[in-house]
């Protein structure tokens, strides 16, 4: 074979090879999305399930704090996968529905440092949403109460180390 006849057969066996790679890595990234969101729609669902289970909890005793923090979690949970995913007012809902939930928990224990930690949580969350979506005051106001429900964790808990970090 002369040499311009190899240095062509070189070449399109390195043509091939990289098109190949590339076929390969688009795969693997689309099976990874696939997983991504087999993930998020696991955890999305597993939330729900929890929702559902917290709701039945608080239909037997309205009075019992622990079941709207943890179903408020959930919610916190779900508000993010939405937000993650775009489904924005989803997400807003989940976001006003855990602070709804946390506001019940402090009325029913309002000597509980971890509902107010939560509670900071979620507004932390909401107002990053807002703030991502051109609602600045809304956001700086839910920035503010954040930072006044976790001084209240601090001031009633001083042990929450949680509370010093959010």
């Amino acid at each position: 074979m002369n040499t311009n006849k190899k240095s062509l057969l070189s070449l399109l066996a390195l043509v091939m090879l990289f098109s190949c790679t590339r076929e390969s890595q688009q795969l693997v990234s689309e099976k990874n999305s696939e997983i991504k969101l087999g993930n998020i729609k696991k955890a999305r669902d597993l939330s729900q399930a929890a929702i559902d289970d917290f709701d039945e909890a608080i239909k037997l005793d309205s009075e019992y704090s622990f079941a709207y923090s943890t179903r408020a979690t959930a919610k916190i949970q779900l508000g993010k996968i939405e937000s993650d995913i775009g489904n924005e007012k989803k997400a807003q809902a989940f976001y006003a529905s855990a602070i709804d939930d946390l506001t019940q928990t402090i009325k029913l224990e309002p000597k509980e440092g971890t509902a107010y930690n939560y509670c900071g949580v979620a507004k932390y969350y909401f107002a990053k949403f807002k703030a991502n979506h051109g609602h600045t005051t809304e956001a700086q106001q839910l920035y503010e109460a954040a930072i006044r429900d976790h001084t209240q964790t601090i001031q009633l808990d001083p042990e929450n180390a949680y509370a010093y970090n959010n």
